[in-house]
């Protein structure tokens, strides 16, 4: 097995993004997040940018409505899904805790069984 080459745990919790870069826009889902980024799943058809051409360029996420910018740092496409690695820039950091924690309470909330575990 490989070693971990992230620096911070991830965890599993679904949060609805809106990407937007200059004019484009479109809706997307966080496959995992991490105190400083996500991983962003769009659908193959909804992407109209050449990620290649975008890599390592400023892009901005609006969650719960409010925005946050960050890098796209990688990408990957497997099957008909757009995997992007989203790096959320550090004056976006405090905001961004305050949303993944928000969602983080609500996922435990919703989560039945877990109560009586």
């Amino acid at each position: 097995m490989l070693p971990e080459r992230r620096n911070h745990a991830r965890s599993n919790v679904p949060i609805a993004v809106t990407f937007l870069y200059g004019q484009f826009s479109t809706q997307g889902a966080s496959k995992d997040i991490s105190k400083k980024g996500l991983c962003l799943e769009i659908p193959f058809r909804r992407m109209q940018l050449s990620l290649h051409e975008h890599l390592h360029k400023k892009v901005s996420l609006e969650i719960d409505n409010a925005v946050v910018e960050g890098d796209i740092c990688w990408f990957t496409l497997e099957e008909s899904r757009y995997f992007i690695g989203i790096c959320i820039d550090k004056q976006d950091r405090t905001k961004w805790k305050k949303i993944i924690q928000n969602h983080k309470d609500c996922s435990m909330k919703s989560t039945p069984g877990l109560a009586h575990a």
